[in-house]
């Protein structure tokens, strides 16, 4: 640490005591680093930002009085600039790569590694004070309350919109937004940017109108927001006709489904946002074509002899844009080679390599997995999944040179 630089302040919030004193002591091998100070729940996590400067917050999530989900909410808008590291006893590898799109917090698995700790508070204070944290995605803020498991309604806003999420025990059951109901709003809410969220801890008798999973609705919600940056479509032109498994329910019935009264502790909360702008006609057949040539471009890799399964990704959300074939889970192979791509060109650019990626090949017992960029598109890819056996690798790169000439984005 540079010599006239004083320790930094971490507050640790968990609601076990004698975990506070063992890490508090623990980390006294850091102390030249950094001061901690504790709090036994979000409350007095809180109590304790107001009264000193604090540049890190460690929280647990699951606390009484005041859990980690309502800090993590609170400090969303009233101390945004603080880096936050969640504790969670559920911190398994898929939760990892499911929020790893978190900038604004880092998750470690309790017991807590004191080493490892030590070093996601320097990362955590190091960014902080270089401006690069962007706050929590709503996305991600979803995300953890299916890990949790945890019960509650999220009234969410964003740019003057309004609507509501109801969990429980951490499966998404019901929400709304304006007229949209169910699966509809949720799809509605979930991508927003720049959300407000306030938890609302208890509810009673709310209608399970969701059967998807969150993860299903994240992703579909996510690749329709994909497609529509493609196109350069505003957010208000993402959600339309395309979701054919909606079904609109006449306004003469609208007082039967929607919980327009939902009683919380004595509150009453009712779901309205502005009235979505509706897609037009030529912006419409325009999205639906597009859709259209990924998945014919796609069906024509699947000629090839010895392919399995096809997929266009877009590498920065690591979404899959289109899918064909089987056999793999591609929702997680386009998530996962996003994560290879990004590797090889840090890569690249540790050793002073400019140039472009034509592919990259990974070869397995019986598969090859092939990823091909887009030569006119950098944050697009394909990837293909050919059987050993059968394949030929040269025809393979032939024919994704020729079928990405003949898509059209």
């Amino acid at each position: 640490m540079p010599e006239n630089t004083s320790p930094k302040t971490v507050l640790v919030v968990d609601d076990e005591k004698l975990f506070l004193a063992s890490l508090t002591e623990g980390m006294m091998e850091f102390a030249d680093e950094f001061t901690m100070i504790t709090a036994l729940n979000g409350k007095k996590a809180i109590e304790e930002l107001k009264k000193q400067e604090v540049h890190l917050v460690v929280t647990d999530l699951k606390m009484p009085v005041m859990d980690g989900f309502q800090l993590l909410t609170h400090m969303m808008h009233e101390f945004p600039h603080i880096p936050i590291i969640v504790m969670t006893a559920f911190c398994t590898p898929e939760i990892e790569r499911r929020v790893q799109d978190l900038d604004a917090f880092k998750l470690l698995e309790k017991p807590i590694d004191l080493q490892l700790l030590a070093s996601k508070i320097r990362e955590g204070i190091q960014h902080g004070s270089e401006g690069h944290l962007k706050g929590i995605m709503l996305f991600s803020f979803l995300q953890l309350i299916e890990m949790e498991k945890k019960t509650c309604n999220l009234k969410v806003r964003s740019n003057g919109r309004k609507g509501n999420l109801y969990f429980s025990k951490g499966t998404l059951i019901d929400a709304v937004c304006g007229e949209l109901t169910g699966l509809e709003a949720a799809y509605e809410i979930v991508c927003w940017e720049d959300a407000e969220i306030e938890i609302m801890n208890v509810f009673k008798k709310i209608r399970k109108r969701i059967e998807k999973p969150l993860q299903n609705i994240l992703m579909d919600a996510a690749k329709e927001k994909d497609e529509a940056s493609i196109l350069g479509l505003n957010d208000d032109d993402v959600f339309d006709s395309a979701h054919t498994d909606f079904v609109q329910v006449p306004d003469q019935h609208a007082d039967e489904i929607a919980p327009a009264n939902v009683h919380f502790d004595g509150a009453t909360e009712t779901g309205d946002c502005i009235s979505e702008t509706p897609s037009t006609p030529n912006q419409q057949e325009f999205k639906i074509s597009m859709a259209n040539n990924i998945q014919d471009s796609l069906n024509e890799l699947l000629k090839l002899d010895g392919a399995m399964a096809a997929a266009l990704v877009d590498s920065d959300s690591g979404m899959a844009l289109g899918t064909a074939g089987g056999g793999v889970n591609l929702d997680v192979a386009a998530a996962g080679n996003t994560e290879v791509i990004k590797s090889k060109y840090k890569v690249m650019g540790n050793l002073g390599l400019k140039d472009r990626i034509e592919d990259i090949l990974i070869s397995l017992g019986s598969q090859y997995h092939l990823i091909r960029p887009l030569t006119h598109h950098n944050n697009l890819f394909f990837y293909l999944v050919l059987g050993r056996e059968k394949s030929n690798l040269a025809m393979a790169r032939f024919k994704l040179n020729e079928v990405e000439s003949d898509v059209q984005l």
